[in-house]
């Protein structure tokens, strides 16, 4: 294995058992990465490199864009949900390691692996998806019921789910589903999706109508649509 730069893109080469062919992989905090099988040598994926080069230019571009929109969590730092606080520490074992007390979740990490690298990043992001899911079961329907009743409104069964294409729904059968990342959000924008979603037990479509609705259950709800537009629930 060893990296070489291509027009400043640092590429890494591996040899594989698996590879069939040479095959170029990009992702977010992992880099370019070209397989090479066994058969084939190292100047002939070099050569297929440069014949692809402004694929992976184009394809790597979009990958850091990616990357910066997401956040990279790092020894010694903390994160704080809505009712956890969660501290990421390093240790010597070699697996990622997870501690709960009360509150307070510590997050042991290898401090032998690249931290920063995809595959401790997405370990670390799916412990925190675990407490804003198990925060969301325990906080959303109880609200949804309040708002519910304090309007006058009757909904059928509640759901909730990992969603990252919408913040809630509500189907013909009056079934709300509420993502688990209305956790990662200001309280008020919280009450918005809940309250639109139940403005659809009234009005099944986004019409003046359900606009006219939705404001007398919930003030300056066009405003506060816009700033639900500055959050993204696929990006954290």
């Amino acid at each position: 294995m060893y990296s070489k730069d291509f027009d400043g893109i640092p590429i890494t080469f591996l040899k594989s058992k698996r590879a069939k062919r040479i095959i170029i992989r990009i992702k977010p905090f992992g880099g370019v990465k070209v397989s090479v099988p066994l058969f084939a040598s190292y100047s002939s994926a070099e050569n297929f490199v440069l014949s692809r080069i402004n694929w992976i230019k184009k394809n790597n571009q979009k990958c850091l864009s990616h990357q910066n929109e997401h956040r990279v969590f790092e020894v010694g730092e903390s994160y704080s949900t809505k009712h956890h606080l969660i501290n990421f520490i390093s240790h010597c074992e070699k697996e990622l390691k997870v501690v709960k007390y009360e509150n307070t979740i510590s997050i042991f990490l290898p401090v032998n692996d690249n931290i920063k690298g995809a595959i401790i990043q997405d370990e670390i992001k799916k412990e925190i998806i675990k407490t804003w899911r198990i925060e969301a079961k325990e906080y959303l329907p109880n609200r949804l019921a309040q708002l519910a009743l304090i309007n006058g409104l009757n909904y059928g069964k509640v759901t909730i789910r990992n969603t990252k294409t919408r913040w809630g729904s509500c189907s013909h059968l009056n079934n709300i589903n509420l993502s688990l990342h209305l956790m990662r959000l200001p309280d008020k924008l919280i009450d918005y999706v809940i309250l639109h979603e139940l403005a659809h037990v009234k009005v099944k479509n986004h019409s003046p109508a359900f606009w006219l609705y939705l404001d007398k259950i919930c003030e300056n709800a066009k405003l506060l649509d816009q700033q639900l537009k500055k959050y993204n629930p696929v990006v954290f």
